[in-house]
């Protein structure tokens, strides 16, 4: 099989980044982040035979989830950019 990525580590690479968490400022949640996981993953049959493509992003797929994530996030305003320009 090619590497693949499943949804724990979906979710611990963006933890780990922050978009997503206790530190994120991002404005993305959990189920968001959940909800992309399971939105980009290509259609498959055979989910039985196959369980790990089943529950896995293959690259393209972790490409399109990033894509997914980056559309929910919430750019700071102009007055929080200047305040952390200022600091």
């Amino acid at each position: 099989y090619p590497r693949m990525l499943n949804a724990a580590h979906w979710l611990d690479l963006l933890e780990v980044s922050n978009i997503v968490g206790e530190n994120s400022h991002t404005g993305v949640e959990k189920w968001q982040a959940r909800l992309a996981f399971m939105n980009s993953q290509s259609k498959k049959t055979l989910e039985l035979k196959e369980r790990t493509k089943y529950v896995s992003l293959s690259f393209h797929d972790f490409c399109e989830a990033l894509a997914r994530i980056a559309d929910l996030i919430d750019p700071p305003s102009e007055e929080e950019l200047n305040k952390a320009y200022l600091e």
